[in-house]
């Protein structure tokens, strides 16, 4: 549902990069997991865990480094009683 659509905004640190200055893919991961739960927690209103996800995709074929922002979309696309 869009009324359930979740963005959130995360900005690039050091600690969220690997040797190299590039984002790491488990923090990336991460910040989609909070996400998703948020969206899922603002369609029913109660604590939500995430049991899976559907679909990831990336707008831009760029390598997020340090300073930079990162746009984070999530809306429900399945609900369901049980985990």
């Amino acid at each position: 549902p869009r009324d359930s659509q979740i963005v959130m905004f995360q900005r690039i640190a050091a600690l969220n990069c690997d040797a190299d200055g590039n984002l790491d893919a488990g923090e990336l991961l991460r910040w989609g997991d909070l996400t998703t739960c948020a969206a899922a927690e603002a369609h029913c209103g109660a604590n939500c865990v995430t049991r899976a996800v559907s679909d990831m995709s990336f707008e831009e074929d760029v390598t997020p480094v340090v300073g930079d922002t990162v746009e984070l979309q999530a809306t429900p696309s399945f609900v369901g009683k049980t985990s």
